[in-house]
């Protein structure tokens, strides 16, 4: 084998020329070697390449940067080449927010820029090493909870209580006041107003009073009736009618006049579809809504969907029924656009001895 190199070497020395000053000197005589073996790069294409080159999703910081370093040492770039590679990586590299942060930079270097993508992937990979043991502690509890020895208790209205044996102080709460999983005396729900029946201390999707026009989810009891306080309030734009047992007001929805049912005891806005086709301006479409509304007697009102309507400067949503009926507001778009206000109050006997 060497005797081959060695006579293939020969061969090609013999066809090299030198100049007088380059005779027998070893560097011209490599270079003379580099340039016969080594194929001539296309320069144009390399640079092409390099400039094309982004970072991969699996692909770190480190190489990415080695890749670009490869690339281009066939460009000839020059003095150039760490620029280059500098605007390469703001360009190439996949986490835009650190794009953002390198052209804020000022006088920013190859190595400035590399420090600042080291640093971001290493804070990301700790920061998923940290969700991955918090993941890890909720899915042992929840499976401890099933292995241990749970005290149970008759469910109340409030919260239901499961006690882990495992530590013997912990407390898992199934809260039916906000409907959520969360440790002792730290209900979300504490001190918020219901939407329904306008209580403090639970939200409306776990009320349990009787809901008119309501979402059928919820519970109802008929022993609870609600009461209202209709205040007029007259506006340039609308025209309010009170009666001894109902409230009707017009207003302007989608520039078009509609005499509308004011219900405080609604929790959704409904208009007919007749009405709806009849409105004029630019109206949302109708979209598919899941949610199922009932009467007072408890049948389910036939939906088209819901819409979103301009009404008095406020755009409050709209469920658009098949029957033609009364177009009716709810408490939350009366309360919102100032057509009612609720006034509730306790009277306190004292009783002196």
């Amino acid at each position: 084998m060497q005797r081959f190199l060695i006579y293939h070497w020969s061969r090609w020395h013999n066809t090299f020329d030198f100049e007088k000053s380059e005779v027998d000197k070893i560097k011209p005589l490599i270079q003379k070697f580099e340039d016969y073996c080594i194929p001539k790069q296309n320069t144009t294409m390399q640079r092409y390449k390099f400039n094309k080159r982004v970072q991969s999703e699996t692909e770190s910081v480190d190489q990415y940067v080695t890749e670009l370093r490869l690339l281009a040492k066939n460009c000839r770039f020059g003095e150039l080449e760490e620029e280059l590679i500098r605007d390469r990586i703001n360009c190439g590299i996949k986490a835009d927010r650190l794009q953002a942060r390198m052209l804020r930079e000022d006088n920013l270097t190859l190595d400035k820029s590399i420090s600042i993508c080291k640093a971001d992937e290493e804070s990301r990979k700790q920061l998923k090493d940290l969700t991955k043991d918090d993941s890890f502690k909720v899915s042992s509890v929840k499976k401890s909870s099933r292995k241990g020895n749970i005290e149970s208790r008759p469910a109340k209205f409030g919260r239901e209580k499961q006690k882990i044996s495992s530590s013997g102080s912990s407390e898992v709460i199934k809260c039916s006041k906000c409907g959520r999983d969360h440790p002792s005396k730290q209900c979300p729900a504490y001190g918020k107003v219901c939407h329904a029946c306008r209580k403090l201390n639970h939200f409306a999707k776990c009320c349990r009073s009787r809901k008119v026009h309501g979402i059928d989810q919820m519970h109802t009891d008929p022993d609870i009736l609600f009461v209202g306080t209709v205040d007029k309030k007259p506006e340039q734009s609308t025209k309010t009618e009170l009666t001894k047992d109902e409230c009707f007001i017009t207003l302007e929805v989608n520039e078009t006049p509609i005499k509308f049912k004011v219900d405080t005891g609604s929790q959704a806005n409904i208009i007919p579809m007749s009405m709806y086709r009849e409105l004029k301006g630019p109206k949302e479409p109708i979209q598919a809504s899941r949610t199922s509304l009932t009467s007072y007697t408890g049948d389910k009102l036939n939906l088209v969907g819901k819409c979103t309507l301009k009404c008095m400067n406020r755009r409050p949503n709209f469920f658009v029924s098949e029957t033609d009926q009364y177009p009716m507001l709810g408490i939350q778009a009366s309360q919102e656009l100032d057509i009612i206000k609720v006034v509730m109050s306790t009277n306190k006997e004292l009783r002196r001895s």
